[in-house]
């Protein structure tokens, strides 16, 4: 009965894990598909590169994901909701762009953060329960003149 019992919680804790990273990818693939759009089109901001140094990105600041001076984005409802799905996830996935620095050309960093199904908070914002995950990409924009 009792590896019986550990058997079901560790399928769980693989389940609820692979939904919070799925709900992070949905995150990334939205904020990239944002970036190269018109400004008018466009639903998220860009953010600078950080200046000074040490520089500081806003994907590092936790106040940017949460609380009342969030810069995160969550995915709106139209992205995530299907005709086939009856989900509705109790936290949307969220993600932040902000460009790299690199010279050369437009290069962002874009952050995103998904949540399992069980997940709560505490009243700062940290995890209580469930599974939160955390992916990151470069984007790098072709450049007139570049291949």
């Amino acid at each position: 009965m009792r590896v019986a019992l550990n058997s079901d919680l560790v399928a769980n804790n693989a389940r609820v894990h692979n939904v919070a990273m799925q709900a992070a990818q949905l995150g990334l693939r939205y904020c990239e598909s944002q970036i190269d759009l018109p400004d008018a089109d466009r639903r998220i901001t860009l953010y600078p590169a950080p200046s000074g140094s040490p520089a500081a990105y806003l994907w590092e600041n936790f106040d940017n994901w949460f609380g009342a001076e969030t810069k995160a984005v969550s995915v709106p409802h139209d992205v995530w909701s299907t005709g086939d799905s009856s989900h509705t996830p109790s936290i949307r996935p969220q993600c932040l762009v902000e460009a790299t620095g690199i010279p050369g050309g437009q290069s962002y960093y874009v952050t995103a953060r998904g949540f399992s199904p069980d997940f709560s908070a505490d009243g700062r914002g940290r995890t209580k329960t469930g599974s939160v995950v955390w992916l990151q990409s470069t984007v790098a924009l072709a450049t007139a003149g570049s291949p």
